[in-house]
This record gives structure tokens, C-alpha cells and sequence, in this order.
């Protein structure tokens, strides 16, 4: 009886996951067609879906794609690495049913400086640091966001097993 009702209670767990990933329904509000500065975007993530979806702790602002018009690819920007403490990092950080959230994005990461950027960095797989010459690319081109969340609480000691992504519409920077 026991191994019954253990198998069944496995099973309901299977299938309110499944409920609620077909239920994430999200969408961008807010996002331009063309962009004179990166500190211009301010992103507005729409939870349309029945269920909470919750934001990494750790970084949770939206990060750029590039579209290399030599390779034909879109290319992460480059995220760097920052050292310190997280704010609450026990608490999760939801977007609830119907509900929304600004999002930020971590565009001077990719730019290596937040005063005058002169070059978007794309990501260095090898390397946390600034990349080099090689992965410098002109700030004016193609841009998507990049968010990643989850469909559980994510924090800093709690790392849900399946990570999802979602990208923006693709907008334009002019400088």
C-alpha cells in the first residue's frame, strides 16, 4: 500500500510541474525598436501565465545578444565576474501570476565601462575577465535581452533542476 500511494504522490509532483510549465506564458513590455544608449532600456517582463515564475538571486537582470552580421549568429555579451555579498539571499525573487516586473540590464558588463563605453565585449568562454580585442565588436548593431528563470524559488542556496530563458524582440543601437 505504501509503495502505491508513494508511487501516486510522485506522480501528482510530475504533473503540477507540467501544469505549471505550460502555464508560463511571458512577454516583454517596454522594449524599443532602436536605442541611442544601453542605460535607455528599461524592460518590463509580463507574467500572462497561471503560475510564479522566480528570477536568479545571484544575477537577476537581463543580459544582451548581439547579432554578428559576419558569423550570422547572435553572441552573448560578456557577463564578467563580481565579487560580494547578495541582498536576501534566502528569498526568492517571483513574478507572480498576471503580474510584472522591471528588469534591469547588465549592459555595462558587457561594455567594460558604464561612463563612456566604447566597445560591447561578447562572452569570453574560457575567461571570466575582460576579453580581448578578438571579442570586441562595435557598440551600433542588433541587440536581443536575455533573462533566465525558473519555475521554482531560485536563491543563492536553492538551485532549481531546469533553468529556462527568454528572449526579447530584437531592437537596434545607434550611437
Amino acid at each position: 500500500m505504501f509503495h502505491r500511494i508513494k508511487n501516486c504522490l510522485a506522480l501528482s509532483v510530475v504533473a503540477i510541474i507540467a501544469c505549471v510549465t505550460v502555464n508560463a506564458q511571458l512577454r516583454w513590455r517596454n522594449v524599443a525598436e532602436t536605442y541611442t544608449s544601453f542605460a535607455d532600456i528599461k524592460p518590463i517582463l509580463v507574467n500572462d501565465g497561471d503560475g510564479t515564475i522566480y528570477l536568479s538571486r545571484v544575477s537577476p537582470s537581463a543580459r544582451l545578444l548581439r547579432y554578428n552580421t559576419e558569423s550570422k549568429q547572435w553572441e552573448l555579451g560578456h557577463q564578467g565576474f563580481i565579487c560580494g555579498n547578495v541582498l536576501d539571499e534566502g528569498v526568492p525573487i517571483p513574478i507572480g501570476a498576471h503580474g510584472e516586473s522591471n528588469i534591469s540590464v547588465a549592459w555595462w558588463r558587457s561594455t567594460g565601462d558604464d561612463a563612456i563605453p566604447k566597445f560591447f565585449f561578447v562572452q569570453n568562454p574560457k575567461s571570466f575577465f575582460t576579453p580581448g580585442p578578438e571579442y570586441q565588436r562595435p557598440l551600433a548593431g542588433r541587440y536581443k535581452l536575455t533573462l533566465q528563470y525558473a519555475l521554482l524559488p531560485w536563491t543563492v542556496a536553492q538551485h532549481p533542476k531546469q533553468v529556462f530563458s527568454i528572449e526579447s524582440p530584437e531592437f537596434n543601437v545607434v550611437q
